[in-house]
C-alpha cells in the first residue's frame, strides 16, 4: 500500500478493513452502523475498530450508517473542485496495492498462470483480487510463501486449474487445496534432482512436483 494510514494499522485491523471494503462494495458503499452486525457479516473474530477507521479517513460516519464506498459514481453536475475532493476521498478510502506488494504480486501470479493456459481469459479487477489476497494474509494468517505454493500447485493440477479462477475462489478452497497438495508431496517419490524449471533452486521433484515452490514439472 502507498497510503501511510494503511501502514499504521495492525495486521488484524487491515484484515478487518479489507473485509469492510468488500462488504461495502456489495451494498453500494454503505455498511451498517452496528459494529456487531459488521462483525457477523464479515466473519470477524472481534469487533471492528470503526472509530479508528473513521479517524484515519477510511470510513465516514453519516449518523444512521457508515459510508465506506469504494467505487462512488461521479455525478454529471459535479464541479471540478468537487470531483477533485471526491477523487482524494476515494484515494484514501480505497488505498491501492503497490505492484511490489505481496497482495498484488500473488494476485498477478494467479492471473498470469491462468492466462498462460487461456490467453483470452477476461482481465479481472486486479485491485479487487488483491483485497481477497490481503484477507488471506491478514485475516486468515496465511504466509505469502504458502499462498504462492498453493497457487503454483493448483494451476498445474488438471482438476483444480479450471476451478480456481480468482483469488476469491482460492481463499474459499485454500484449506482443501493445501491438504491435497501436502498429500501429493508425501506420497510422491523423487524423480529428478535437477533444477526446477520454475524456481531454479535445484530441488528434487516428488511425483513431478517441486518440493520448494510446488510447481509441477511437465510430463516428458
Amino acid at each position: 500500500m502507498r497510503n501511510p494510514e494503511w501502514v499504521s494499522l495492525s495486521d488484524s485491523e487491515r484484515g478487518q478493513l479489507v473485509g469492510i471494503w468488500l462488504l461495502a462494495a456489495d451494498h453500494n458503499g454503505v455498511i451498517p452502523a452496528s459494529q456487531e452486525t459488521i462483525q457477523k457479516l464479515c466473519y470477524m473474530d472481534g469487533l471492528p475498530n470503526i472509530s479508528k477507521f473513521i479517524e484515519l479517513g477510511f470510513i465516514e460516519d453519516n449518523g444512521c450508517h457508515y459510508d465506506a464506498k469504494v467505487t462512488p459514481e461521479r455525478r454529471q453536475d459535479d464541479s471540478p473542485e468537487e470531483n477533485r475532493i471526491e477523487e482524494n476521498r476515494r484515494e484514501k478510502s480505497c488505498p491501492k496495492f503497490e505492484t511490489t506488494s505481496d497482495e498484488f504480486r500473488l494476485s498477478q501470479l494467479l492471473l498470469n498462470l491462468i492466462q498462460k493456459r487461456k490467453p483470452k481469459f477476461k482481465q479481472p479487477d486486479i485491485g479487487k483480487w488483491a483485497k481477497h489476497t490481503a484477507l488471506m494474509i491478514y485475516r486468515d494468517k496465511r504466509e505469502p510463501s504458502e499462498i504462492e505454493g498453493v497457487i503454483n500447485w493448483c494451476q498445474a493440477d488438471e482438476f483444480w486449474q479450471n476451478n480456481i479462477l480468482s483469488t476469491e475462489k482460492l481463499r474459499e478452497q485454500f484449506d482443501q487445496l493445501s491438504m491435497k497438495m501436502d498429500a501429493e508431496i508425501k506420497k510422491g517419490s523423487a524423480k529428478d534432482s535437477g533444477l526446477c524449471e520454475h524456481c531454479g533452486k535445484g530441488q528434487k521433484y516428488l511425483g513431478g512436483l517441486c518440493i520448494d515452490c510446488h510447481y509441477r514439472k511437465d510430463e516428458e
